[in-house]
C-alpha cells in the first residue's frame, strides 16, 4: 500500500470513529433528554407549589412572605439576619414562627411575629412611624379663648376671643401656601349685650357656638327681649334676670351670625324652636337639625321655615338614625337615606339580605328591624351596626360580614370617631380606647378586624382624641392632676406601640395639616389666656 493510500485509509477510519461517537452521544441524548425534562418540570412544579430541598436532602413544602412598608428601602431583618430592603419577597421559608424587624433612621422600628404555614403566601405591610426630632412653636394669633373646627375642613377654623364685654371673632387659615402663611382675620366684635331692630340681646357665655360645615354661619344661644318696655329700658338688666317665670320679660332664643357678610350680621330665628340640647348642622349650610318633642325637624336658614323629617305624623318615631350628619329611616323594606328637605328617600340597605361570614362562611340574614344602632361608611361600602348587644361590620358590595365582639370588647362598646379615610374607628370600651382597622389593601390577618389598645382614660372628660388629616396617627390630649393649665398633648401610632409627648399646657382643641407635620393648638400663656400656636413637627 502506498503512502497515499495509507493516509486515505486512516482518514476513513477516523471518520468512522467520529461518526460512531456522534451516534452514541445521540443515543444517550435521546434517552436522557426526556429524563432531564421530566426532572426539570417536576422541580418547577414542586418549587411553584412551595416545595424545596433541605440541607439534609429532604423535600418539604415551604411558604412565602412579602414584606412592604410605607417608607421604601427600609432595612428588613428576619430572625436577626439581614434580608435586603423593602419591598422584599422571601421564598422557601420553612414552617414555623419568624421574628420580623423593619427599621429606618428617624422612624420607630416595626416589629412583629408571623407564623408561616406550608404552601401559603403572606403579605405584611409595615407602617413605620416617624420619630419627631424637635418641635417648632409659632404664634398665629394671641388671646384666642376657643377654637371651632368642623369635620369637613381641617385647614380653616373660627377663633373666639371672649372678653368681659365683647366677643371678637377671627377666621383663621391653618395652612401655608405659595402666597401666604397661616393667619387669622379679625372679623370684628360683638358686644355681649346689644340691640338690633327687633331685639335686645344678651349672649349666653355657657353655650358652645355651632359652626356650619363651610364655616359661613355660627349659631349662638342668647337671652333676648322683643319690644323692650320701660321696665327694661337698659339691656344690661337682662343679664341679671332669671330666664323663667311670668315676671321676666325676656326669653331664650338662638341666633345666626353670618360670617361672610361685610359686617357681622345677626339673623333672628323666629321659627327655630328646639326643646332640648340636640342641635346640629346638616351636611350643608342651609339646614339645622333639631328635636322638638318626638319630632326630628329640619330648619331652613334662608326661608326661616321648618320641615318635619320624622315624627308621629308618619308613625316613624324612634325609627331613625343620624350618622355622619345624614338621616336614615328604618322601614319595612329596609333602611333609606332621607334628604334634609324631606322630599326624597334613597334605599341604602334592603331588608333580609343574605351575608356570608368572612371566616366561617356561614350565612346571616340581616333583619334591619332588629338593628339598634348603625353607621354607614360611604367611601368603602361598610356598614357598622349593633344587633342584640353584638357588633358587626357588613361589607355591602361583597355581601360579607364579621362579628366584632371579643373578650376585651363587650357590650359597652362605643364609637368615638372615624378617621378621615373612613378605614379606622376609634372605639371606647369601659375606660380603654382602641383603634379598629376596617380594611387595608395590602394587609393580611395581622391587621384586619383587630383591636389595638391605644389609651386608658377612665373619665372621658379628661381626654380627647384627634385624627391626623392623613389618618396616619392619633393626637391624644390628656388632662392630668399636675397640669396647671390645659393638659398634655401626645403623638400616638395606631397600634398603641409608639407614643411620644409633644407639648404641655395645651387646650383640647386642635387640628393638623400637611400629613400631620403641622399642628394648630391653643396653648396657655398663663392661667387665663391662650394663643393659637402652630406646632411644626420636624
Amino acid at each position: 500500500m502506498t503512502k497515499k493510500e495509507q493516509k486515505i485509509a486512516e482518514k476513513i477510519i477516523k471518520r468512522e470513529k467520529t461518526s460512531l461517537i456522534v451516534r452514541i452521544l445521540s443515543w444517550i441524548g435521546a434517552i436522557t433528554m426526556p429524563i432531564i425534562i421530566v426532572v426539570i418540570t417536576v422541580g418547577i412544579v414542586f418549587y411553584s407549589n412551595g416545595y424545596s430541598i433541605t440541607k439534609d436532602f429532604q423535600i418539604i413544602q415551604t411558604g412565602v412572605l412579602t414584606v412592604k412598608s410605607n417608607i421604601r428601602s427600609a432595612d428588613l431583618k428576619i430572625n436577626g439576619l439581614n434580608e435586603n430592603t423593602t419591598p422584599e419577597v422571601i421564598t422557601s421559608l420553612e414552617e414555623g414562627n419568624y421574628e420580623i424587624l423593619v427599621e429606618k433612621q428617624n422612624y420607630y422600628p416595626y416589629e412583629f411575629s408571623v407564623t408561616i404555614d406550608p404552601g401559603l403566601a403572606y403579605t405584611v405591610y409595615a407602617n413605620l412611624f416617624y420619630t419627631p426630632q424637635y418641635i417648632e412653636n409659632t404664634t398665629i394669633q394671641k388671646n384666642i379663648t376657643k377654637l371651632y373646627l368642623t369635620e369637613y375642613n381641617t385647614t380653616k377654623a373660627i377663633g373666639i376671643s371672649n372678653d368681659d364685654d365683647e366677643i371678637t371673632i377671627y377666621k383663621c387659615k391653618l395652612k401655608d401656601d405659595f402666597w401666604s402663611s397661616p393667619s387669622c382675620e379679625d372679623l370684628g366684635g360683638i358686644e355681649k349685650i346689644f340691640s338690633t331692630n327687633d331685639f335686645e340681646i344678651v349672649i349666653d357665655d355657657s353655650f358652645n357656638y355651632i359652626l356650619s360645615p363651610s364655616l359661613r354661619y355660627m349659631l349662638i344661644k342668647a337671652n333676648y327681649i322683643e319690644d323692650l318696655d320701660s321696665e327694661h329700658s337698659d339691656a344690661s338688666s337682662i343679664a341679671t334676670e332669671n330666664g323663667s317665670g311670668e315676671d321676666n320679660k325676656y326669653s331664650i332664643g338662638y341666633f345666626i351670625i353670618d360670617l361672610e357678610s361685610n359686617d357681622i350680621e345677626v339673623l333672628s330665628l323666629k321659627s327655630f324652636l328646639p326643646d332640648d340640647d340636640f342641635i346640629m348642622w346638616a351636611t350643608n349650610d342651609n339646614n339645622i337639625i333639631y328635636k322638638r318633642k318626638e319630632d326630628l325637624i329640619s330648619y331652613d336658614v334662608a326661608d326661616d321655615s321648618n320641615t318635619i323629617l320624622v315624627g308621629n305624623w308618619n308613625d316613624n318615631t324612634g325609627n331613625y338614625h343620624l350618622s355622619n350628619s345624614r338621616l336614615y329611616v328604618t322601614e319595612k323594606e329596609g333602611i333609606f337615606e332621607k334628604r334634609w328637605d324631606g322630599k326624597k328617600s334613597e334605599e341604602k340597605l334592603k331588608n333580609e339580605q343574605v351575608f356570608h361570614d368572612l371566616y366561617t362562611e356561614g350565612e346571616y340574614i340581616l333583619d334591619t328591624s332588629k338593628i339598634e344602632w348603625f353607621q354607614f361608611f360611604d367611601k368603602n361600602d361598610y356598614f357598622f351596626c349593633k344587633i342584640d348587644n353584638d357588633y358587626y361590620i357588613f361589607h355591602l358590595k361583597d355581601k360579607t360580614f364579621v362579628r366584632l365582639n371579643n373578650d376585651e370588647i363587650n357590650d359597652d362598646l362605643e364609637i368615638i370617631s372615624v378617621s378621615y379615610d373612613q378605614n379606622k374607628l376609634l372605639i371606647r370600651s369601659g375606660g380603654t380606647y382602641y383603634v379598629l382597622w376596617l380594611y387595608i389593601e395590602d394587609w393580611d390577618y395581622l391587621t384586619e378586624y383587630k383591636y389595638y389598645k391605644i389609651w386608658d382614660c377612665e373619665d372621658e372628660n379628661l381626654c380627647s382624641f384627634s385624627w391626623a388629616d392623613d389618618s396616619s396617627v392619633l393626637f391624644v390630649w390628656m388632662k392630668t392632676e399636675d397640669s396647671e393649665n390645659g393638659g398634655y398633648l401626645w403623638y400616638s401610632d395606631l397600634w398603641g406601640i409608639n407614643q411620644q409627648l409633644l407639648a404641655d399646657e395645651i387646650d383640647s382643641s386642635l387640628t393638623s395639616v400637611r400629613d400631620a407635620s403641622q399642628l394648630y393648638v391653643l396653648m396657655y400663656t398663663n392661667a387665663d389666656d391662650k394663643d393659637l400656636v402652630e406646632l411644626a413637627i420636624r
